[in-house]
């Protein structure tokens, strides 16, 4: 009987374990990678495809989610996915970009995205550096 019964707990402990939705967040600050990132995310969705994940862009990375960015087609795709898109207030001024150039859909954090990292951390995410 606890033979049977430590099993059936097992079982039960690997079947919520892979429940568990995945959650990561992905953090971009360099707009050479961005093209990484976008596989990145595709690549994990296929194998994760209810897995939450963020994405936050700072530094020169912010130049590639404006419309002319050259990326705007593949950034609306993972959007329409269901990946979160934010973008560094600090870093939209530091580089002159207008808010209102940004991507359709990208989601402005006035709080910064070093605050938004550590806020994603402390929620369970897990972080990637790009």
């Amino acid at each position: 009987m606890k033979q049977w019964m430590l099993c059936w707990l097992m079982c039960v402990w690997v079947v919520s374990a892979h429940a568990e939705e995945a959650k990561l967040v992905l953090h971009l600050n360099e707009k050479e990678k961005a093209a990484t990132l976008i596989n990145m995310v595709n690549n994990y969705r296929a194998i994760e495809p209810n897995a939450d994940i963020v994405v936050v862009v700072n530094s020169s990375g912010v130049i590639r989610l404006k419309r002319s960015g050259g990326l705007k087609q593949e950034i609306m795709l993972l959007l329409e996915r269901g990946v979160e898109v934010g973008v560094c207030n600090n870093a939209i001024v530091e580089n002159k970009v207008n808010p209102e150039v940004l991507i359709p859909g990208v989601t402005l954090l006035k709080e910064g995205a070093v605050a938004r990292l550590v806020e994603l951390q402390k929620q369970g995410y897990i972080y990637i550096k790009i």
